[in-house]
């Protein structure tokens, strides 16, 4: 019996999504305009509220969060992740396109979210 590789695994999908990163970009567009209606659902149940600190996991070119992230401003911020760089360069993109501002990218792997809590001050 083959045993499961769990690092394999990860190191090929990361690949995968890095190869397909061009094609989310390219395509943002008309892949945003059929997932629009759960991307709204998902911001609106998260009823962000200014201020909030929102993370987006595997975010891709990111849209969802963006549409959170006016919702959070003024003083809230969106950190957009994903495990792959060639999405958060689209992200990064399309945060430009927008003008959104308070957005952190980080290169995560949803599997294990290491952020550190940051303390504000008044």
């Amino acid at each position: 019996m083959t045993r499961f590789d769990a690092d394999a695994y990860r190191v090929t999908a990361r690949d995968v999504w890095e190869r397909a990163a061009p094609g989310w970009r390219d395509r943002r567009a008309a892949l945003q305009a059929v997932a629009m209606p759960v991307s709204q659902w998902m911001a609106e149940a998260l009823r962000p509220q200014p201020g909030h600190r929102v993370l987006e996991l595997a975010a891709g070119a990111g849209d969802t969060g963006f549409l959170v992230a006016e919702l959070i401003a003024p003083g809230g911020t969106l950190i957009c992740s994903d495990a792959s760089e060639g999405m958060l360069e689209a992200a990064r993109a399309r945060a430009e396109e927008l003008g959104a501002r308070d957005v952190e990218f980080r290169a995560l792997n949803a599997e294990s979210i290491a952020l550190l809590r940051r303390n504000r001050r008044s």
